[in-house]
């Protein structure tokens, strides 16, 4: 008898245990830990990325970095400065507008022509518009001497 009740607990045990595991959702169930990993591993990700943003928040509240900023991607300048454009010459472009990428205020862009030919204005006793080279040359001794 004592034979008999340990074999049909073994059984009862042994059925429940088999309907226990078709019922029980072991595939989910490790499919959620596999979503749980994956989460943990993002909110990692962005916990760190997180700090190195407010790193840069607290970085903006420098003068110096705004000015870095300012001078750096919109060509401002501070006050009692002045923003100068160096064009290359027309043989070294290839015919491309040199200041199509810049971040340069098109208001601040000075074509180069108008460098080189300076004010439409007649010149003082000579009847010729000064140009912007025969001024520099005017300023220069050494070339006073040789002409």
């Amino acid at each position: 008898m004592i034979h008999r009740a340990r074999l049909l607990f073994v059984v009862a045990l042994l059925a429940s245990v088999v309907v226990v595991g078709a019922e029980f959702p072991f595939g989910q169930l490790l499919h959620e830990r596999q979503v749980i990993a994956a989460r943990a591993s993002e909110l990692s990700h962005l916990q760190t990325e997180n700090r190195s943003l407010a790193a840069d928040v607290a970085s903006l509240h420098q003068p110096a970095t705004v000015g870095r900023i300012a001078h750096g991607e919109y060509g401002l300048v501070q006050q009692g400065q002045s923003s100068v454009v160096v064009l290359p010459s027309p043989g070294d472009g290839g015919g491309t507008d040199p200041l199509s990428g810049s971040r340069i205020p098109s208001s601040d862009e000075v074509p180069s022509d108008a460098l080189v030919a300076g004010p439409q204005t007649a010149g003082v006793g000579s009847g010729k518009a000064e140009g912007f080279f025969s001024k520099l040359l005017d300023r220069l001794e050494f070339w006073k001497a040789v002409s």
